[in-house]
């Protein structure tokens, strides 16, 4: 039986709730957010966010800026995380030393989240178990140049790469080797509460994106 994470609380804050004296250096950044996201929804674990509303129930701006900022970068990587799965491993590294996380998608693409800023150029991630027919970047429109050699796959960056807090590609390995090593030991999420009061196993946090 495959392993199932627990669900992680963190604070956006250091407090458990609204703390007056707190101030921004105090709150998570939203490149640390989506870092401790990524990291956990790669090891088939959810998220719960804690923040703390003022006494009458309004949120802090300093907080709202981070969770809108985190929302944006969600809803461009939304493939990579809804409906998704673990992959046969989390975690990897680029040639150049950023980390990787890694998720499945429904339709059996793999997604690469390479987190924090890349370098100019090119990005090589490695031990892929397939050969790549197609590759994109998540929030970004434009066609990737690309090229492998041996397992490692060569990704050409454009020069109007956007500055993001992690990198999402998208990965079409032609052989369905990935898809079918976890297919019988995938496992959902632990049930999370949809805002509907339901229980839901999706990888979900659209209020993010609405506030």
């Amino acid at each position: 039986m495959a392993r199932v994470y627990p669900a992680w609380r963190t604070g956006i804050g250091r407090s458990c709730g609204y703390n007056r004296n707190e101030d921004a250096s105090d709150y998570l950044s939203v490149e640390e957010l989506v870092a401790e996201f990524v990291d956990i929804v790669s090891k088939n674990g959810s998220l719960v966010l804690n923040v703390g509303p003022r006494p009458g129930g309004t949120i802090p701006p300093e907080q709202t800026e981070r969770l809108r900022a985190f929302g944006r970068w969600l809803e461009a990587c939304r493939e990579a995380y809804f409906e998704s799965s673990p992959w046969t491993r989390a975690e990897g590294a680029t040639a150049e030393g950023s980390p990787v996380r890694f998720t499945l998608g429904a339709d059996g693409v793999l997604y690469a989240m390479v987190i924090g800023a890349i370098p100019d150029g090119v990005v090589s991630i490695g031990d892929l178990s397939g050969s790549p027919s197609h590759v994109r970047l998540l929030g970004f429109e434009s066609p990737l140049s690309w090229s492998t050699e041996g397992d490692v796959l060569h990704i050409a960056l454009p020069d109007d790469l956007p500055e993001q807090p992690a990198y999402a590609f998208a990965i079409r390995v032609s052989t369905r080797a990935s898809r079918d090593a976890v297919k019988d030991e995938r496992c959902m999420r632990p049930w999370i509460l949809n805002p509907n009061g339901k229980p839901s196993s999706r990888c979900s946090l659209e209020g993010a994106g609405a506030l």
